[in-house]
């Protein structure tokens, strides 16, 4: 069953408001039109995390953004390690919201709340897309870090890279207690990631 925790420092909540005009590129990425969700050139960089039995899927959202009219095909996603943060977590599922929803930190999937579609072979159009994807652990005690996405997707013949920067971390323990040092890891987790995405 899908339990909500708000155990997240959730930047997003905030940032559905923003207008496209103050989204822009992070000079990190790899050529290519979609970008990072932006403000005034500075990646946004959510931070969640949630506790999770041993190889249970820990839920979050990554975003991207299109700024052009046509559509561009989604190839594949890979989770991109923390720099300093081991050990990361194995990507279990990852799909492309069918609404505007989020997962700030959810357990289990499907999301029955958050319908999603395969992202291999989705298109997406002009806009903001919310990617909802999964990580996990195997080992009791230990936390699993992700810094976000690496989407491979295809534009006008060509292939293109871009990271779509979420910081989180899955607190993997065979009691689920909601504990103080799930949500405190995620700050520590949420800076670093900050620093990689700003270059």
């Amino acid at each position: 069953m899908t339990t909500y925790r708000a155990v997240a420092r959730w930047a997003a909540l905030a940032i559905l408001s923003i207008g496209p005009g103050f989204l822009a590129a992070c000079s990190t990425e790899t050529a290519g039109p979609l970008r990072t969700l932006s403000v005034g050139g500075q990646p946004i960089v959510d931070g969640a995390s949630v506790e999770i039995r041993p190889g249970w899927s820990a839920d979050f959202t990554a975003f991207v953004v299109n700024p052009l009219k046509s559509p561009v095909t989604l190839m594949s996603a890979s989770v991109v390690p923390v720099t300093g943060a081991a050990p990361t977590g194995h990507l279990l599922h990852v799909g492309i919201s069918t609404t505007d929803g989020l997962a700030a930190a959810l357990t289990g999937w499907p999301i029955t709340q958050l319908p999603t579609r395969p992202l291999t072979g989705a298109r997406i159009g002009h806009g903001k897309a919310n990617i909802i994807f999964g990580i996990t652990g195997s080992v009791n005690g230990r936390n699993y870090y992700a810094a976000g996405l690496r989407i491979r997707y295809r534009y006008d013949g060509q292939v293109y890279a871009v990271t779509a920067w979420s910081a989180t971390v899955a607190c993997v323990t065979s009691v689920i207690t909601m504990r103080l040092s799930c949500p405190d890891v995620t700050n520590r987790t949420q800076a670093k990631v900050m620093r990689m995405a700003q270059g």
